[in-house]
């Protein structure tokens, strides 16, 4: 009697492994960026006092720019709603911005730009700036909650600490991008 196997085939594990390990990394940052990172602020006694990294929106970027749109689409989306899960009142708002920076970015590097270190930083910051000044004026300044001096105390702060202290996700995404 021939015993089958009830493996897959070596073409269909691949991609299996690099969705288990991309969902992996996005946990971790999404249990990090709830449990340990509000906890690691930026110039405690300064105006800066609240500022704490967050790191799925970087995440979300930087493996969108490996991977291409379909990729960027669905980790966009599923990095998107945690961080909606774990932002009071925000509405939604990461869904979409999220999805849509990393179809962005996936679409200008299958066609105009690399996929190197540079680039996935430069988008990762220029995304996350935008993010910021976004949310900044939807949900603090025109509510009337928040003057603009509120903006470049927070917002550009949280924007370069986020990138700045996430940039190491970069590596690990980049080995799992070449998992074929």
């Amino acid at each position: 009697m021939m015993r089958t196997s009830r493996r897959l085939p070596s073409s269909r594990r691949g991609p299996v492994v690099k969705l288990a390990l991309y969902g992996f990394l996005l946990l971790v940052c999404a249990l990090l960026q709830m449990s340990v990172l509000p906890a690691w602020r930026i110039a405690e006694g300064t105006p800066f006092s609240g500022v704490h990294p967050l790191w799925l929106p970087v995440l979300a970027v930087l493996a969108a720019v490996r991977e291409g749109e379909w990729f960027g689409l669905g980790y966009g989306l599923a990095a998107g709603l945690l961080s909606d899960l774990l932002t009071p009142r925000s509405g939604g708002f990461y869904t979409v911005f999220i999805m849509a920076a990393c179809v962005l970015a996936c679409v200008l590097c299958e066609r105009v730009l690399t996929r190197r270190f540079a680039v996935a930083f430069l988008w990762a910051l220029s995304v996350f700036a935008v993010m910021d000044m976004l949310y900044f004026t939807l949900f603090y300044l025109l509510p009337g909650r928040a003057g603009w001096a509120a903006l470049g105390a927070v917002a550009l702060p949280e924007t370069l600490f986020s990138v700045a202290s996430g940039i190491w996700m970069y590596f690990p995404v980049k080995w799992i991008s070449k998992i074929r």
